[in-house]
């Protein structure tokens, strides 16, 4: 009889753990495709190569990931990160499973895969805090990748929202159920896209460089 009631009652609590997840599903086609450019500026930006699990030579695998917060909540960007309009301060979100890799049936293309929303972000069909990004390695989360690139490590990085992938930085959605998976918006003011480059930041010398330089050209104008 005891076993009977511990064994319902893990079945109950299971139940309960999955009930208690978002569902959701993403595709990326021709307008919305992931895309990349090894320039430092973003240009000349093409489809990533298609592969089960896609990836380029020099950066590794991509990984798109999609993270979730309680609605809400405002995402900001990590401290003193200004280039593409500064990177996303992912800290406190969760990140969904799984991360995704395939490209498919072509360059650029995300076929229909399913995220589930980790549960602290809010209960299924209620509204969460979105965000979408990607990375290249083998690193398990945005933030790692970003602190390899501030090394000097080959990674390239991308986020919605960005002067790159455009779209919204951060965005507000009705989450779906297990019996009711729902898409991620895609348009202007949510998923628009995804363009992951380079994330190089001038060296301190070179910073020191350019003051001097500035510094010179002060006191050569007030001689003047």
């Amino acid at each position: 009889m005891k076993k009977i009631l511990l064994t319902t009652m893990i079945a109950g609590a299971l139940a309960l753990s999955t009930f208690a997840q978002g569902y959701m599903t993403f595709s990326a086609g021709s307008t919305q495709k992931i895309s990349y450019s090894t320039a430092t500026d973003g240009s000349g930006a093409v489809g990533f190569p298609a592969g089960t699990v896609a990836s380029l030579a020099g950066y590794g695998n991509l990984n798109v990931a999609l993270y979730t917060a309680l609605s809400g909540t405002t995402l900001g960007v990590i401290s003193g990160s200004t280039k593409f309009g500064g990177a996303p301060d992912l800290s406190s979100w969760a990140i969904a499973s799984p991360i995704l890799q395939k490209i498919a049936p072509t360059a650029g293309l995300v076929p229909t895969s399913n995220w589930t929303t980790d549960t602290s972000s809010g209960s299924p069909g209620a509204s969460m805090q979105f965000e979408i990004v990607g990375w290249t390695g083998t690193y398990t989360s945005f933030g790692a990748a970003y602190s390899a690139a501030l090394s000097g490590s080959q990674v390239l990085l991308g986020w919605c929202g960005s002067t790159l992938s455009t779209g919204a930085f951060g965005w507000q959605q009705i989450s779906g159920t297990l019996a009711t998976p729902l898409p991620i918006t895609k348009d202007a003011t949510h998923y628009n896209g995804l363009e992951l480059a380079p994330y190089i930041v001038p060296e301190p010398s070179t910073m020191a460089l350019a003051g001097l330089g500035i510094a010179s050209l002060l006191i050569f104008r007030r001689r003047k």
